[in-house]
């Protein structure tokens, strides 16, 4: 019996069907697990997006915008797919937030305006076709930064590289979801080889970690790294410079908490160690950060405060309490001047103008 069925058994026939030229088949009507495969393919890219290397190209010349360029052009994503119907909108853009790493870059000529985030991320992020929903939602899905800081030693004072940190840290605070942050800080020096500028990035360890502190020791490394003459010859930055970095890096960057990974390059270990422990755990925010922002609304740009602002500013820096509450005293003393001076000239002008009354 079973010898009759197993030989009557015929292969099996595929059987094909002519479709109809008008035949329509639904792209909604795949499998979810399907659909996010085919978004997965659309909408990931090997290279970080939303990058911008603003005024590096005043700097070294025609080189390094074309190369820019050309990293811009070799991103090729599909992202057009999301203008089709809401739906798929709701499904492809966590893809695209969520499975790409996002890049900010921090110079010397990279604005630091609020209105200036949003404009890191390409003119093609696509909103939905019928609902024109802010960039905003779509932010908190990120969930993997890179942040380059480009040649933060060689600025007149910190203050910009201070700003932008504060800034970036602040809004990255607000995303709840991102779990993945690399952070490098780099040097980038042209030099010239057969002709040809080209760019290299130096390690902060590169100027800290040389046998001598001075600017010809630094130079002859680079020069050694590059195997060819800088073609502009800067200087060894100077060690307060290093101390205050450290201290701003410490202090902003180091606000952010719960972070899975963090990859630190570029800094010294010690400095790197600290902030990687304090962005991937989970303890209290210090409080002098919180302290020194509320008495910087309080004083609100008054000019009379500036000098004793920033010392209360370096002190919060330094993790240096004793100094901060003296500084804080004193811009409190500016301010209490300030308004009795105030009012007596209030007064003087009343007496002096009896006529009014």
């Amino acid at each position: 019996m079973e010898e009759s069925t197993v030989n009557d058994m015929k292969p099996w026939q595929v059987v094909q069907k002519d479709l109809p030229r008008n035949f329509k088949f639904s792209f909604l009507k795949l499998p979810t697990e399907i659909r996010l495969m085919i978004f997965s393919i659309l909408f990931q890219s090997m290279d970080p997006l939303g990058a911008t290397i603003a005024g590096m190209w005043e700097i070294d010349g025609r080189g390094i915008e074309d190369q820019y360029r050309a990293a811009r052009d070799r991103c090729k994503l599909s992202a057009q797919v999301l203008r089709t119907c809401r739906q798929v909108y709701c499904e492809g853009y966590p893809v695209l937030y969520g499975d790409n790493t996002w890049y900010f870059e921090l110079g010397h000529d990279t604005p630091c305006l609020p209105s200036v985030f949003a404009s890191h991320f390409p003119d093609w992020m696509p909103r939905p076709a019928s609902d024109d929903a802010p960039l905003s939602n779509c932010l908190p899905h990120i969930r993997r930064i890179k942040v380059m800081l480009v040649n933060p030693l060689l600025y007149v004072n910190q203050d910009k590289v201070r700003n932008q940190l504060r800034y970036l840290a602040e809004r990255l605070r607000q995303f709840p979801n991102v779990q993945h942050l690399e952070f490098h800080c780099a040097f980038v020096h042209s030099y010239r080889r057969n002709g040809e500028t080209r760019v290299n990035f130096e390690d902060w360890n590169a100027w800290t970690n040389s046998s001598e502190s001075t600017p010809e020791s630094v130079l002859k490394h680079l020069e050694t790294s590059c195997h060819a003459p800088l073609v502009r010859r800067g200087q060894c930055p100077e060690k307060e410079k290093e101390k205050e970095l450290a201290g701003i890096l410490k202090t902003w960057l180091g606000r952010l908490r719960n972070i899975k990974s963090v990859s630190i390059s570029g800094i010294p270990p010690r400095c790197a160690d600290i902030i990687k422990q304090r962005c991937e755990g989970s303890a209290p925010l210090d409080v002098l950060p919180d302290r020194y922002e509320a008495l910087e609304n309080q004083v609100a740009g008054d000019r009379s405060c500036m000098k004793n602002l920033r010392r209360a500013l370096l002190a919060c820096e330094a993790e240096e309490k004793g100094a901060f509450e003296d500084a804080k005293d004193a811009v409190m003393r500016n301010v209490i001047l300030d308004e009795w001076f105030g009012e007596v000239d209030y007064l003087s002008q009343v007496a002096g103008a009896p006529d009014e009354f």
